[in-house]
């Protein structure tokens, strides 16, 4: 991807070369996020069965994303919990800062 783009869902931005939705592909999931760009965007585009045939010849690249992954669906599962448990605003930032 070359060009800014923002994920409305999270806030995040995106800068080049950074994949968007991998994980959703990766793991046949819905696209849940709303993405916009907000500059003209040049983007490489592959379709599931593309995605999946490329990884499949790259054992170690599939595996190190199953792993990044994963950390990332187990960050995103311990922010939702400390963000609904802990009602100080201090200790929650405090929390999530830590865990980053």
């Amino acid at each position: 991807m070359k060009g800014v783009v923002k994920n409305l869902t999270t806030g995040r931005y995106f800068e080049s070369g950074q994949m968007l939705n991998h994980d959703c592909l990766f793991h046949k999931k819905i696209i849940p996020q709303q993405i916009v760009a907000f500059t003209t965007v040049n983007v490489l585009y592959f379709d599931r069965e593309t995605f999946r045939s490329i990884l499949d010849q790259f054992p170690d690249i599939s595996e190190d994303m199953a792993r990044i992954i994963d950390e990332k669906e187990a960050y995103l599962v311990n922010k939702k919990f400390l963000e609904a448990t802990i009602v100080n605003d201090d200790i929650k930032t405090q929390f999530i800062e830590m865990y980053n």
